[in-house]
């Protein structure tokens, strides 16, 4: 048994001990891992900027490439360099291209690391030159897989962090020097881009353009991030937030799953204040140390502020207030001003009022209102909302009216009335309750309702598998009330009515359904049991069954 809350499996077997879940219950256990993920990514991981989330990364952005001269062409896509640029240089694919006099500015289409040779994205419209000075450079760096969004950029060439800046604002300024050379000084951060044309996830990277982004020598980005966060799937899968806080997953699933799933009002709420306690606690909110901290204004602000205006040469005069002794007073203490938590009582001087409120006057009244051995509050004076059939419209009128449209009505020889307790072995017993002509009472306590039952529908049952058996010798027969879901969309209800003489077995299955569940049902005797069997299609999909079966001698 883990006794510490690391990995998903540890998180959902805290949830499902807690809720009573069986292992077997594959739906609710769905349901916790889906609502486990909800509170993780959609809580909290936005709640705060934490400390867990921050990343660094270093990228070096490479310097230019200008190395001899290239041949190119008009209206070709084709560019040939008189120098065959080395292995380390790599492939010059999706950077950018210019010839020197020459403003338009082209992509590289494709190129194979250590070519000579290299393609446009478009063609060239230049003049043609066989020994045309051009660049290769990038505006682009390739953030790590896990960031989110930047939080500062830097460089050891500049005495300040690189801007950044919106999109608009950037292209702005490329517009107006798109050839600029010098070291970064600006940058946005773009959104997820991937290097092939399907966006799968191992794929995709975010990017960052920069600006100016054509420099003589290498240039290493310090990278501050805020990490992206996925979702936890398989057991093994940790949330990146330390160990110590991971038990604020569970206290958020049950806030949500005690509601949902058992109904219990009283312990979701108090899943959620243990959710939000310690929320505030992971962000620093509260502070846990025996030693609150105390809000006292700078030495030389009160000095300035509290010394007299005006102190004559040659005199030391200081101004009411002004001592050093001022900086012991505290006027805060044991507060959370954000939230407005008060850990301690507040006392409020007899006159003073809140939102118009005498707290003190508000007291001596509620202590009187309790106090007193009269009937405060008459039922006369209990506003009823009329309703139904009932026009009074406070409760002593409505009881009046109640008592007065009572109606007592004896049964008679032709009335029956159905009364149900409990019976034995977990089942509920209806008993049919028959007033005789003499006057006599004649109840038959034979029909027995077996309580909500559920089984598994398997995938491509071929040969007939055993749904729920019952002894041929006690009963004469049964009533199936069942509904079955299989797949998306696929829902079947019905009743299935069993007739049997001991010997063979009659069945008749009648419902209605949406889609193709793709269930057939049959019935048989095996040795001294009745058996409800079924087959089913090879839909792919697997499914359940929910039953009541009512059955008499």
């Amino acid at each position: 048994m883990a006794y510490q809350v690391i990995d998903f499996k540890d998180i959902q077997d805290a949830i499902i001990e807690e809720l009573k879940v069986q292992a077997s219950d594959t739906v609710t256990l769905n349901r916790v891992q889906r609502v486990v993920n909800q509170v993780y990514l959609q809580e909290v991981v936005p709640f705060a900027r934490w400390k867990w989330l921050e990343g660094s990364y270093r990228v070096v952005h490479k310097s230019r490439y200008n190395a001899s001269t290239v041949t190119v062409v008009p209206n070709t896509s084709t560019v040939v360099m008189a120098v065959t640029p080395a292995l380390s240089y790599g492939s010059f694919a999706g950077k950018k291209f210019a010839v020197d006099g020459y403003n338009e500015i082209y992509y590289v289409e494709s190129h194979t690391a250590g070519s000579n040779t290299l393609t446009l994205s478009t063609e060239y419209t230049g003049n043609y030159s066989i020994t045309a000075g051009f660049k290769i450079w990038t505006d682009e760096v390739a953030l790590p897989l896990d960031a989110r969004e930047t939080v500062s950029v830097w460089h050891n060439f500049h005495s300040k962090p690189m801007e950044g800046t919106g999109l608009q604002k950037l292209r702005s300024l490329m517009a107006l020097n798109p050839r600029a050379e010098g070291y970064p000084s600006l940058y946005y951060t773009g959104d997820f881009s991937s290097p092939t044309e399907d966006e799968y996830e191992a794929t995709r990277f975010r990017k960052m353009l920069i600006h100016p982004s054509i420099n003589k020598t290498d240039v290493t980005l310090h990278i501050d991030y805020v990490k992206e966060v996925t979702a936890l799937e398989l057991d093994g899968d940790e949330p990146i937030m330390p160990v110590e806080d991971r038990i604020v997953l569970v206290y958020g699933a049950l806030a949500r799953l005690w509601k949902s799933v058992n109904s219990d009002i009283e312990q979701a709420q108090l899943a959620k204040a243990d959710f939000m306690s310690k929320l505030a606690r992971m962000a620093g909110k509260v502070e846990d140390s025996q030693d609150p901290p105390k809000l006292k204004p700078d030495s030389s602000y009160v000095r300035t502020r509290r010394a007299p205006r005006f102190s004559p040469q040659g005199h030391n005069v200081t101004g009411a207030g002004g001592g050093s002794g001022y900086e012991q007073i505290s006027y805060l203490e044991d507060v959370t001003i954000k939230g407005a938590n008060v850990t301690g009582a507040i006392t409020v001087v007899d006159g003073v009022t809140i939102d118009g409120v005498d707290i003190s006057a508000l007291q001596e009244q509620l202590d009187v209102h309790e106090s007193s051995t009269d009937i405060v509050h008459t039922a006369s004076a209990i506003g009823f909302a009329p309703a139904g059939n009932i026009e009074a419209e406070d409760v002593q009128l409505a009881l009046v009216e109640l008592d007065n449209e009572k109606i007592a009505k004896p049964l008679s020889a032709t009335d029956n009335a159905v009364v149900r307790f409990d019976g034995t072995e977990g089942e509920v017993q209806e008993s049919l309750v028959v007033i005789e002509d003499d006057g006599g009472i004649n109840v038959n306590t034979e029909v027995l309702h077996t309580p909500l039952q559920t089984a598994f529908i398997n995938n491509d049952v071929l040969s007939p598998a055993v749904i729920f058996t019952f002894p041929v010798s006690d009963f004469s027969g049964c009533i199936v009330e069942y509904s079955i879901t299989r797949g998306a969309g696929n829902v079947e209800i019905g009743h299935i009515y069993m007739a049997t003489d001991g010997a063979s077995v009659a069945y008749t299955p009648v419902g209605t359904s949406i889609g193709a569940v793709g269930i057939t049902f049959s019935a048989d005797i095996s040795g001294s049991d009745i058996r409800l069997l079924y087959t089913s299609t090879n839909s792919g999909e697997t499914g359940g069954i929910r039953y009541i079966v009512r059955k008499w001698i």
